[in-house]
């Protein structure tokens, strides 16, 4: 277990977990992780069999196999959640469009947490997003906690925020504190926006203060990506916002694919650490 400063503080955040379970190295340190990260939490291990692929010729053999597969894939991380000490883990295979059916288990069990891999495959394809991680992500209204193939598992010590300065990255920072709080570790935000540092993060420097947390503000320079990526180097976790300033992520709700720019889908591609991703 990590060394938590305060884990009821940790356990009001967040207290049920849906982990989107498959056989890849990827989900399985992911769910080691977050077992570590939150040791109170009621943990739901879901996989699901997709009947909608059109690719392929789903008889009832072959759907036999991949519920087989999946119940391994549960059953596996199952495992792995009891040997780090958590008591209170359940275990589904569902039916349907993978990203579809996650969401809506996981808004059922009422869980404010979704442990996700980018993607499941490695080499070349895994520097971009796969198709059932990125839909979740797009239209998901739970923080999603996102692991690439490079994402490393350190005890979270150093929390780096990205952040416009905006309205929507406005909850991840005040997030970014609490948790940082909880966790006992030291938090740094990265300002990518226009304008007076000290006057966009009066609101949170004050309440970092009062928490006892340990906050650094620096200016971000050059290109966003390159720089998020650089800084997350010598951070232990990342904690963003989905949303941005300008017009194209105000109409996501009539195009899913607005929620997410060229930058976020870079940072979440290609980041070395674990990403909190906080919707709006």
């Amino acid at each position: 277990m990590y060394q938590i400063a305060d884990i009821e503080e940790l356990n009001a955040v967040i207290s049920r977990v849906v982990i989107a379970a498959d056989k890849s190295p990827v989900i399985l340190r992911g769910s080691v992780y977050a077992a570590r990260l939150f040791p109170k939490a009621k943990f739901h291990v879901v996989s699901v069999v997709n009947t909608t692929d059109r690719a392929i010729v789903l008889t009832g053999e072959y759907e036999n196999i991949l519920e087989k597969m999946g119940k391994e894939s549960v059953e596996s991380i199952g495992r792995l959640l009891a040997k780090e000490g958590i008591k209170n883990v359940e275990t589904k295979v569902l039916r349907g469009r993978p990203s579809q059916k996650i969401l809506y288990y996981a808004r059922n069990q009422r869980a404010n947490l979704i442990v996700l891999a980018t993607h499941s495959k490695m080499g070349t394809q895994a520097i971009t997003l796969g198709r059932t991680s990125r839909n979740v992500i797009e239209k998901t209204k739970i923080p999603v906690l996102l692991f690439t193939p490079f994402s490393r598992s350190k005890e979270p010590k150093i929390i780096l925020n990205p952040s416009s300065g905006s309205k929507y990255s406005f909850k991840a920072s005040m997030l970014s504190v609490r948790l940082a709080h909880a966790l006992g570790a030291d938090l740094k935000i990265l300002y990518l926006g226009r304008g007076d540092v000290e006057e966009k993060f009066k609101c949170v420097r004050n309440y970092a203060k009062e928490m006892g947390v340990k906050l650094s503000i620096e200016k971000g320079k050059g290109d966003h990506g390159e720089c998020i990526i650089k800084e997350s180097k010598n951070a232990d976790l990342m904690i963003a916002s989905r949303g941005r300033p300008g017009i194209g992520y105000k109409f996501r709700f009539m195009r899913k694919d607005l929620a997410l720019g060229k930058l976020e889908r870079e940072v979440l591609a290609l980041a070395e650490v674990p990403i909190l991703l906080i919707p709006e």
